[in-house]
C-alpha cells in the first residue's frame, strides 16, 4: 500500500495507512479465535494477516474442516474452488450445528479498476456465498460479520490517531461504504464522483437512499487532480 501511494507522489509513512485488514487480528483476539482453522480466500498478504491474528490457514479442500471462513480478497486464489470449499465446509459444519465463523474485513461489492473498469471484490463473494446459504437456512440465514468500511472500527482508529475527526477528511468513491461510514462517525467526507458511485445531483445535492435515509457527502471532487 506504502508503494502505491508513492505512485501516485503521496510520501505515506507504513505506520499511517490503515486498512480492513489491520482488523483481523483485534477481531480473532476479541473473539478468542487463536488456533481456528481458517480457510483464507485471498492472497498471500490475507493469509499472512490471518496468521499473524493467530488463525490457522489450511489448504483449499471441497473435503475440509474449518472453524472459520475469512473472505479477504476477490484474487490469491482459484475461485471457484474456493468458493466451493467454502460453501461445503459451511454447510457440513452448520448442519452438524457448529459455530463456523464468517468473517469480512473489506465489505465493498465491486472496485474501479481504472480506464473505465470495474471489478467485483470481497464483499460480493460474501453475498454469494450468503445467498446460497439463505437457501438452505431460510429461517435463520447465516451472515459474515463485517469488519471495514461502512462500520465503525476504522474510522474510530483513523480518529485515534488523529486526536479527533476535526482533523480528518474521508475521500473516497462509494457513498455505501466511504461516505456513510465516515458521516456516522462525524468524520467529513469527499465523494470522488470518477469511482463506483454515480452522483445524479438534484434538490438534496444527490444524496443516494441507503437503508432508507439520504446520505450526503460534504464535499463533492470531480477528480483527484
Amino acid at each position: 500500500m506504502m508503494m502505491r501511494f508513492r505512485r501516485f507522489g503521496l510520501a505515506v509513512a507504513e505506520d499511517r495507512i490503515l486498512s480492513s485488514g489491520g482488523l483481523i487480528a483485534p477481531h480473532f483476539a476479541a473473539h478468542g479465535l487463536a488456533g481456528a482453522r481458517c480457510l483464507v480466500l485471498g492472497t498471500d498478504d490475507s493469509r499472512e494477516l490471518v496468521a499473524e491474528a493467530g488463525g490457522q490457514v489450511c489448504a483449499i479442500d471441497p473435503a475440509g474442516d474449518y472453524d472459520a471462513v475469512v473472505v479477504c480478497d476477490d484474487g490469491g486464489f482459484p475461485f471457484l474452488d474456493g468458493i466451493n470449499a467454502a460453501l461445503s465446509a459451511l454447510f457440513r459444519g452448520l448442519d452438524a450445528g457448529r459455530d463456523v465463523r464468517m468473517i469480512l474485513p473489506n465489505p465493498d461489492l465491486v472496485f474501479p479498476a481504472g480506464s473505465g473498469t470495474y471489478g467485483f471484490t470481497s464483499g460480493s463473494i460474501a453475498l454469494l456465498l450468503e445467498a446460497a446459504l439463505a437457501r438452505r437456512y431460510p429461517e435463520r440465514p447465516p451472515r459474515f460479520e463485517r469488519l471495514g468500511k461502512p462500520h465503525r472500527p476504522l474510522f474510530d482508529e483513523a480518529v485515534r490517531r488523529m486526536s479527533g475527526a476535526g482533523e480528518l477528511v474521508m475521500i473516497g468513491d462509494s457513498l455505501e461504504t466511504d461516505i456513510a461510514g465516515a458521516l456516522a462517525c462525524g468524520i467529513d467526507a469527499a465523494l470522488l464522483v470518477t469511482g463506483v458511485t454515480r452522483w445524479r445531483g438534484g434538490e438534496e445535492r444527490g444524496g443516494e437512499a441507503r437503508g432508507g435515509e439520504r446520505v450526503i457527502p460534504t464535499y463533492i471532487l470531480e477528480s483527484l487532480a
